[in-house]
């Protein structure tokens, strides 16, 4: 079960990748994933990964439930 939960969450950040263009680091395992995202010293950047790392907690929030 969990690695459906991860598959789901994965073909979802997948999507959200795509609709924002925007591709940050992502590792996986069978019951896990970790996602790098790095916007050091880059205003822009920093506010766009804000709204991106939002709407990844909202996946995984809901994945959760």
């Amino acid at each position: 079960m969990a690695q459906t939960k991860t598959r789901h969450f994965l073909d979802r950040m997948a999507d959200l990748s795509r609709r924002e263009d925007y591709y940050p680091d992502v590792s996986f395992g069978k019951t896990y994933v970790n996602i790098s995202i790095d916007a050091e010293g880059q205003a822009a950047l920093a506010e766009r990964n804000s709204g991106f790392t939002g709407e990844m907690e909202a996946l995984a929030a809901a994945d959760k439930a």
